[in-house]
């Protein structure tokens, strides 16, 4: 059968012939993924019952640890040092601890509506003093809105 133009098969496998690109595994999961993203050696990915799984990045079909969030999980992001936000369905933006693997806290104020991406800078400044600078991060929703979240500085 044809293959669509910019694809090519090389050992079997069929690669991109752009930008150096090559699906090199898939694994089912068994559930729709909503989102998934790579942090240091692990991928958290979120799925469509709002379990979130931490896998090995290297060996995706192992699982180190599960978070059941009870809520959609649409979105996520990582900041230093170490904390995971995940936009929900539902009561807006959830803060995870990446180290141990748990819940801190819910951001208020924020949207009525789910939480469907987050977007977060690199900083305001440079690390002094073991202390991170200022942030900012952006939240899109499906209540129409984009709302700007300013990110104190806080200890590693």
């Amino acid at each position: 059968s044809a293959r669509p133009t910019g694809l090519k098969q090389v050992k079997g496998k069929i690669q991109l012939e752009e930008e150096g690109v090559s699906c090199v595994k898939t694994l089912d999961m068994g559930l729709a993924i909503r989102s998934a993203i790579c942090v240091g050696k692990e991928v958290w990915c979120a799925d469509w019952k709002g379990a979130v799984t931490i896998r090995e990045r290297d060996d995706a079909s192992s699982v180190k640890a599960e978070i059941p969030t009870n809520r959609f999980i649409w979105c996520m992001a990582h900041i230093e040092p170490g904390l995971l936000w995940m936009g929900q369905e539902s009561q807006g933006i959830s803060l995870f601890d990446i180290k141990t693997k748990t819940f801190k806290t819910v951001l208020t104020g924020g949207h009525t509506g789910g939480v469907h991406c987050l977007a977060l800078d690199e900083g305001l400044g440079d690390l002094e003093d073991g202390k991170f600078p200022i942030r900012r991060g952006w939240s899109g929703s499906n209540d129409f809105t984009i709302r700007q979240w300013w990110i104190e500085t806080w200890s590693a």
